[in-house]
């Protein structure tokens, strides 16, 4: 991906900003940080949790990189 495209710009900004506020500065933390976001994200297909009106936590969804519910 060109790195003048919006998208790439978009998340290397939002990462290091949220690398930098909760101090994952360290690259082991930093491989572990994105390899939960890699298996939360279902391999950075999707933000948002698929077929979560059928779940008993409804409307307490998954969003974001870090899906917790």
């Amino acid at each position: 991906m060109p790195k003048d495209h919006k998208s790439y710009t978009a998340l290397t900004k939002a990462l290091n900003d949220t690398l930098r506020k909760f101090e994952i500065n360290s690259c082991l933390r930093k491989i572990h940080f994105i390899a939960q976001i890699y298996w939360e994200t279902g391999y950075f297909s999707a933000t948002t949790e698929k077929n979560a009106e059928n779940q008993p936590y409804y409307p307490y969804v998954g969003r974001g990189f870090m899906q917790l519910t």
